[in-house]
């Protein structure tokens, strides 16, 4: 079912691929990799705030590159809301 679900993931079927991942979830409540594609799908569907949380609410080891899509995640929030980053002012 996982690799279904990263099928529709890239098909850009997001619905399908969300009930996919959280039905592995169900079978498998400790699947990290699950959990991190389901908060990918809520950012790539404009969902920041959740994807942030369940990014956060992941393990602390789970994956190298977690810190930095918070981040990322933290700074698109505020370009949105106008603010800009220090290192991107003229």
């Amino acid at each position: 079912r996982s690799a279904l679900a990263g099928v529709r993931f890239q098909q850009r079927r997001y619905s399908e691929a969300q009930r996919l991942y959280e039905a592995v979830l169900a079978q498998e409540p400790g699947n990290v990799a699950a959990r991190l594609a389901i908060a990918e799908l809520n950012a790539a569907q404009g969902y920041p705030l959740a994807a942030l949380e369940q990014f956060q609410s992941l393990p602390a080891p789970a994956a190298p590159q977690v810190e930095q899509r918070v981040q990322d995640l933290q700074a698109d929030l505020l370009r949105r809301r106008g603010f800009h980053l220090p290192w991107e002012r003229y």
